[in-house]
């Protein structure tokens, strides 16, 4: 049911053939051009991945990426809608939003772009949309479900980057419906000894400490930085990407990363016993992939099972690792084309 066919690629007249779709996140954005057949799958060309802090804006990095679009991939005529996907929310035509490094207004990025249409979507709405339809194959399974799992259950896919998203997806009779939350600004609750510790001390640099404030790229660096300062060391790791790749030569970002994990399953868990998505987990964010034998280790499965009676029901949960890539750009795409004519 979750892989069911995209109901409706193009509406005569109504939707573009061809659109911009974007997945942009607090580090970087991919941009690619849509191409839409009636009756197919969206396919992605010129597909390219910019740094956030390198541009002024959102409309000049979507006007770079314009002004660069080979002509063999412009047609007779540029294109004129976008779709956008983003953590946060829009009021008024203006984002709302905590990890980017500027302000959005869609009506300015319509006018600084010359595109007649901008449209705004969740990003992890867009992402589970494309991730519900991935087929077992494209993901790695981080825990198997020990028992038959819920058929027709939601789905809960999640991830970290820059800040923590999550969706759930909920199988209908008609259509498949993914809900967007903020999952990420919860208030976060420490499931061991020492994220109780480090907990208590990000508690006293600022009173609310958030599922994202621990779980995220910049909660990697801090949870290093905060196990360097309990053991007395100089934290000599300067970036998440760093901290994820460290070696046994630096013993206390290892140790971050297992926390990390561990902390993840308890959260991973939480949400699916709050939600009820007893159809899976999909782990899909940036950072993710790269802490993968973390994630396969001990930790994450001790702490997502540690639900006491739940346990049982947790064990039919299966929950996968999926490279985000493109999948973004793509939820964006189908997004759009399921929404009606505007005008």
């Amino acid at each position: 049911m979750l892989d069911h066919p995209l109901a409706r690629a193009a509406c005569a007249g109504a939707l573009a053939t061809h659109f911009i779709a974007a997945d942009v996140g607090g580090t970087h954005a991919r941009v690619a051009l849509v191409e839409t057949v009636e009756g197919a799958a969206p396919r992605l060309h010129g597909f390219r991945r910019f740094t956030c802090a390198e541009h002024s804006d959102l409309g000049a990095l979507l006007g770079q990426f314009l002004h660069e679009l080979p002509a063999n991939l412009r047609g007779s005529e540029p294109p004129q809608q976008a779709t956008i996907a983003c953590a946060g929310y829009v009021l008024d035509r203006r984002l709302v939003h905590a990890n980017l490094p500027w302000s959005v207004d869609l009506d300015q990025i319509e006018s600084d772009t010359g595109l007649r249409e901008v449209r705004f979507v969740n990003d992890f709405e867009a992402v589970a949309i494309a991730v519900a339809r991935l087929q077992p194959a494209a993901m790695e399974a981080v825990l198997a479900a020990h028992g038959p799992t819920a058929g027709e259950a939601p789905l809960l896919v999640l991830g970290a980057g820059t800040g923590f998203g999550a969706a759930l997806c909920v199988p209908t009779a008609s259509r498949l419906r993914v809900l967007a939350t903020e999952a990420g600004q919860a208030g976060f609750a420490p499931s061991s000894a020492l994220g109780l510790e480090l907990f208590s001390r990000f508690r006293q640099e600022q009173r609310q400490v958030n599922i994202e404030h621990f779980l995220s790229g910049p909660g990697l660096l801090r949870i290093y930085r905060g196990l360097c300062a309990l053991h007395g060391e100089a934290a000599s790791l300067d970036t998440p990407a760093v901290v994820s790749a460290a070696g046994a030569e630096h013993p206390r970002a290892q140790e971050a990363v297992e926390l990390f994990c561990a902390e993840l399953g308890s959260v991973c868990a939480n949400l699916v016993l709050s939600t009820g998505a007893l159809g899976g987990v999909r782990l899909a964010g940036g950072v993710l992939p790269h802490l993968r034998p973390g994630l396969l280790r001990q930790g994450f499965r001790e702490h997502f099972l540690d639900k006491g009676a739940m346990r049982a029901q947790l064990e039919r949960v299966p929950v996968h690792l999926v490279e985000h890539g493109e999948l973004g750009v793509l939820g964006a795409a189908r997004w759009y084309l399921e929404q009606p004519a505007s005008g």
